[in-house]
């Protein structure tokens, strides 16, 4: 059985007194909330080698759970083979034409 942790038990952190790992706001256009969050940045080849953010994100117009609840994503570059669409970890995307080997913004 466990006990209530009292308040002066808590655990405190000055973690949150540093605002800047979180963006949020609201769109006047649509009226919708969006959030990110910066975690760390991950370090390949034995820390030498490039540093990838990772950041979660927050849309409300994002129905999907991609296993960290319905609208939250994990922020990275992706490209989509069917839709021939890369999208890039800051928001932008693009539409291939291989046919003329040109990248269009989307």
């Amino acid at each position: 059985m466990s006990t209530p942790v009292q308040k002066e038990e808590a655990v405190s952190s000055g973690a949150f007194n540093y605002l800047s790992f979180i963006q949020s706001g609201v769109d006047p256009r649509t009226g919708s909330y969006s959030c990110s969050l910066s975690m760390s940045d991950l370090l390949s080849h034995h820390l030498c080698g490039p540093a990838l953010p990772l950041i979660f994100s927050f849309n409300s117009f994002n129905a999907l759970n991609q296993g960290l609840g319905c609208g939250w994503s994990l922020r990275m570059s992706a490209y989509n083979r069917t839709t021939k669409k890369l999208t890039l970890s800051s928001g932008a995307s693009y539409q291939a034409d291989l046919a003329q080997h040109e990248w269009t913004p989307r």
